[in-house]
């Protein structure tokens, strides 16, 4: 068994959902975050449209300024969470490659 540390819960809820890969992806973010504010709402929208397509968790200048009319201080939150969210893809891709890894070794065994 293999053990990972997130920094955030936020970036842990991100992990267990890259990992799992259930069908409704949105309606499980808001399960376990369930902060009902514009900020979260969009967060939630962007990640699970992001991995349900299977894209990378990367989030460009469009994904960091959203048309939704956000303070400063709701800009700053967002910006963290979508930091958050690419920790959680990068910690997700070592978890891959590790198990690949592992699976070239039996095979060659």
């Amino acid at each position: 068994m293999r053990k990972f540390q997130l920094g955030t819960r936020t970036a842990a809820v991100v992990f267990a959902l890259l990992v799992l890969k259930p069908s409704n992806l949105e309606e499980q973010l808001e399960n376990l975050i369930p902060n009902k504010t514009p900020v979260w709402a969009k967060w939630r929208e962007v990640v699970a449209g992001k991995i349900e397509k299977d894209e990378p968790l990367e989030f460009d200048l469009i994904d960091r300024n959203p048309e939704i009319g956000l303070t400063k201080k709701d800009m700053t939150l967002l910006n963290t969470l979508y930091t958050d969210a690419e920790e959680a893809f990068a910690g997700y891709a070592r978890h891959i490659q590790v198990c690949q890894t592992v699976k070239n070794l039996i095979s060659a065994a």
